[in-house]
């Protein structure tokens, strides 16, 4: 029991740490069942398989969120598992000493499926039904804008028990096990392999690093010591960028607090940025969607750069990014006036 007990306790402990019982989200905020998990996550690569097609999944904005694709090799453990089960009477056996564990882990997958799929049970492109859930759990859920992420578990259950039961074997079967799972991994790596690659070019390249490091920004990156990015839509990248270089980040995505207090605080930013109020030890990035043309008249000394990811604002001129200006009070034009 204390063997159980500990490693539970330990967890909870850790997670606490990490803040997982203190969140400041409310139990309204929106987006609850964007990122919900569709039934087919097992059997659906969401196109990032080499051999096995995506399935539908219109209703999930944000499907990646419940990715679960165990991959072809994944299925040959299982089903290698499976025929243990059946035809290998020793294995049989050991699995029925650890009944117990088998079912409490039955449960729980159970339960991560609930959770990933809440709040309607949908297949391929057809809404099965709606989850009826007492209040106070359905309001405890919505903490949770990615609930499809429940599944991430389940997925590595799954293929554990594949590995298991594939590679638990004595004798010269060893061999055979180990053979079975090298074989598999060779398939797992062929069928990601081409995914992957792009996964890591792009990681390499991010959107905004790339438009960032291609204006040769890093000669002046030492000027600053703060990145203030009001695109709340491109945060990996700029987070990436920041970290690269040692540079505290405002508080985004990345943040476990209440999302209207980020809002309110980039208002916030905003409202002291038109007051003449900048930093001159932070970079501003600014969405490419915003029109900064009509920003500079009421911002004296702040330079504005625009390129085709991001506008740029400093009170420090970045002579790399000068053909990109649109405009400029310097310190001389505004004495002139």
């Amino acid at each position: 029991m204390a063997l159980t007990t500990v490693p539970v306790i330990a967890a909870a402990a850790v997670l606490w740490l990490l803040g997982a019982f203190s969140s400041a989200a409310l139990y309204d905020s929106g987006g609850f069942g964007e990122a919900s998990a569709n039934l087919n996550f097992l059997f659906n690569s969401l196109g990032k398989s080499r051999f096995v097609p995506a399935l539908p999944h219109p209703y999930i904005k944000w499907a990646e969120e419940g990715f679960g694709y165990l991959g072809i090799g994944g299925f040959i453990l299982l089903g290698a598992g499976g025929l243990r089960i059946v035809f290998d009477k020793a294995f049989r056996h050991t699995v029925w000493i650890q009944r117990s564990r088998v079912i409490i882990t039955g449960i729980l997958i159970c339960i991560c499926i609930w959770l990933a799929t809440n709040p309607e049970v949908i297949w391929n492109e057809y809404p099965l039904f709606r989850w009826v859930t007492p209040g106070w759990i359905g309001s405890l859920l919505r903490i949770f804008r990615s609930v499809g992420r429940f599944v991430w578990p389940v997925c590595y259950v799954l293929l554990l028990f594949g590995v298991i039961s594939a590679g638990y074997r004595k004798g010269k079967r060893r061999f055979l096990g180990f053979g079975l799972l090298s074989m598999c991994l060779v398939i797992h790596l062929a069928e990601f392999s081409a995914f992957l690659d792009g996964r890591a070019n792009e990681t390499r390249h991010l959107i905004g690093y790339k438009e960032l490091d291609e204006h040769r920004l890093d000669q002046f990156v030492d000027r600053y010591s703060h990145i203030y990015n009001f695109d709340l839509d491109k945060w990996q990248d700029i987070a990436m960028y920041a970290g690269t270089h040692r540079l505290t980040l405002n508080q985004s995505y990345l943040s476990r607090i209440n999302w209207r207090t980020v809002l309110a605080d980039t208002a916030k930013q905003e409202e002291k940025l038109w007051r003449g109020e900048a930093s001159p030890d932070t970079l501003y990035l600014f969405p490419a969607s915003w029109e900064m043309e009509n920003w500079p008249q009421a911002i004296p000394n702040f330079y504005i750069y625009k390129n085709s990811g991001y506008y740029i604002g400093s009170l420090y001129p970045i002579e790399a990014l000068q053909e990109y200006e649109i405009h400029q009070i310097g310190a001389k034009e505004q004495g002139a006036k």
